[in-house]
């Protein structure tokens, strides 16, 4: 859930969307923690990690059917993929 395979094909720019809803969601939770904050910052740092699964399982999908590209425009293929 961190967006590091986008760095690894070469998506930048989506990694680094990527990871910082994760890290925002992180950061949020743990600054929720804290006595004198309000539920609503951990329930937005929620919703933030729930946002980057969402995400994560939409592209995990366009891998295992071949739909997704990689820096270059190229289709990212596991071996045996039509």
């Amino acid at each position: 859930m961190a967006g590091l395979h986008h760095f690894y094909v070469g998506r930048i720019l989506h990694g680094l969307f990527d990871l910082s809803l994760s890290i925002v969601g992180f950061l949020l939770i743990f600054y929720g923690a804290r006595d004198d904050v309000t539920n609503s910052i951990i329930a937005s740092g929620v919703l933030f990690l729930i946002l980057d699964a969402v995400h994560t399982v939409y592209f995990m999908y366009k891998l295992i059917v071949g739909e997704y590209r990689d820096g270059s425009g190229r289709l990212v293929k596991y071996p045996g993929q039509k």
